[in-house]
């Protein structure tokens, strides 16, 4: 088997990093290629050069093509919807639409949009905005003018300081205050974790070898669909559907 192709030096940088984290540091080869590895990116590096790095430095270091997951589609993921990532063919998934996140972790506020369907095989366009100081009356000047050049379908908050008061009041001052009532039941803080970690989740689940079926299964499906007709699941009567992943928490 040929020699893969040398690493740009970036690349090799990101991989050196992805090689001393815990637990991979650890591992061999194979159990990385076995590990459930997602990537959030930042808005900001949506389509960089440093972003195709980076998808290197993660192809070479855990053997296949890992999804860099954007905040919206992260924090999406977190509050139990899919966005089609594996089974994009699935009620003709068309998805909300517009999704928006504001993470605010005190100093630093990032708006960030993208639209479903969010597809491996199609990179959506991440729009951002990002500010640092602002004072509540600024805050809510610059989340109006986000949201009526961009028209959100859903918008979601992230981040350690999304609780705090002055940023609150912001969001209750601002054209996106109804959304406040519409969060999912986890902690800000956790959100674009927890997406992220329900990404590798589904994916390591969703491996092409995990889809094949003896000829055995293969000849007791014709027999049962002979009898009762082919399986057809049953189409959410509304879009997006919500998954029951969060029923515990």
């Amino acid at each position: 088997m040929p020699e893969p192709p040398p690493l740009h030096k970036t690349a090799r940088i990101f991989q050196d990093e992805m090689l001393r984290l815990a637990p991979f540091s650890d591992m061999d080869a194979e159990a990385r290629s076995r590990a459930a590895v997602a990537i959030v990116l930042p808005a900001w590096l949506a389509g960089t050069d440093e972003a195709c790095h980076i998808a290197a430095a993660a192809r070479r270091t855990f053997g296949r093509m890992l999804s860099l997951e954007n905040p919206p589609s992260a924090v999406y993921t977190a509050a139990g919807y899919e966005l089609c990532r594996v089974t994009y063919d699935a009620f003709e998934c068309t998805g909300p639409g517009r999704i928006m996140t504001i993470e605010h972790d005190g100093d630093l506020s990032v708006a960030t949009i993208t639209s479903t369907p969010l597809m491996q095989w199609s990179a959506e366009p991440v729009v951002f905005s990002a500010r640092k100081g602002l004072t509540r009356e600024q805050m809510t000047e610059w989340i109006d003018s986000f949201a009526a050049s961009q028209k959100p379908q859903r918008v979601i908050f992230a981040g350690t300081g999304v609780d705090q008061p002055s940023f609150v009041e912001a969001l209750q001052a601002s054209s996106i205050k109804d959304y406040l009532d519409d969060q999912p039941p986890l902690p800000a803080r956790h959100l674009l974790a927890f997406g992220a970690a329900q990404v590798a989740k589904d994916q390591l689940e969703s491996q092409p070898d995990d889809c094949s079926e003896s000829r055995e299964c293969e000849e007791l499906r014709r027999k049962a669909d002979a009898i009762s007709g082919p399986f057809r699941p049953p189409v959410p009567s509304i879009w997006p559907s919500v998954g029951v992943r969060h029923d515990e928490l």
